[in-house]
């Protein structure tokens, strides 16, 4: 029988393998649901509802649930994420639990969540997102993510990859990308030219042998914001991102993305 779980800690690391000192491939964070797919000793293999992702987590870390909760936490029609780089949850028994911007508050309503049989208390401000995009607010949730370290894997606002910034930006906008840059690319539409990019759009950039490895979100006025070292802000033009400080460039364009 298909077994689901949800991440009630401030984030799960997703390894690539069963092992601790496994790559980190991406994360859970507080709030989402996933499929377990097997177990192995003290390990699941899942499938992430939020972008179908699948990697192993540690059983202990995970918080069991029936399929009518993760079906109720799949159909909600307005998601609820948190709008605060440090929130905090309290539970009945007078716990309080650490979460980042972006984070989901699955169930949630006048203030609370009700899961299971544990109800929770939401402090701070929230972040709704309605049937249709709210690209509008894109830009201004970008740069909420400065100076957040870069991680591989990461997709909080703790430490984040260059794909988990421009999925999380999107996400909270109401948009679903894929997790991982190379995947993002084969979405969207195609933008021909570098003078007929819009704010918004995603920037894509390859290697030597032509494989996607890098994606920034373009601001406009030839500048884009991306997770590399740390996300920050860089000057861009039709050739790739320019390090203005050194006067060369250090990613190269392949092409332009839209998604609105």
């Amino acid at each position: 029988m298909q077994k689901f779980g949800l991440c009630l800690l401030s984030q799960i690391p997703i390894r690539q393998s069963v092992s601790h000192t496994s790559e980190m491939v991406s994360q859970c964070l507080f709030g989402e649901v996933f499929c377990i797919e097997e177990s192995y000793l003290h390990w699941y293999k899942i499938r992430t509802l939020e972008d179908g992702y699948e990697g192993w987590v540690d059983a202990k870390q995970v918080h069991l649930i029936k399929s009518d909760l993760y079906n109720a936490i799949k159909d909600e029609n307005i998601k609820t994420y948190a709008a605060e780089h440090d929130m905090h949850i309290n539970t009945e028994e007078g716990n309080c639990i650490r979460i980042g911007l972006g984070s989901r508050l699955p169930l949630f309503k006048e203030g609370k969540m009700h899961i299971d049989s544990h109800c929770f208390e939401v402090e701070g401000d929230i972040i709704q997102t309605k049937q249709n995009p709210q690209i509008e607010n894109l830009i201004t949730l970008s740069k909420q993510f400065l100076h957040t370290p870069y991680l591989w894997g990461g997709r909080s606002a703790y430490g984040i990859d260059c794909s988990g910034f421009s999925q999380m930006i999107y996400k909270l906008c109401g948009i679903s990308l894929p997790r991982d840059a190379k995947n993002q690319a084969q979405a969207g539409n195609l933008v021909h030219f570098f003078d007929q990019a819009q704010a918004n759009d995603l920037f894509f950039f390859d290697d030597p042998e032509g494989n996607i490895i890098h994606v920034g979100i373009y601001l406009g006025n030839n500048q884009i914001i991306h997770a590399s070292g740390d996300v920050h802000i860089n000057i861009i033009d039709n050739q790739g991102i320019l390090n203005s400080e050194k006067n060369e460039y250090t990613h190269n364009l392949r092409f332009i993305k839209r998604f609105v």
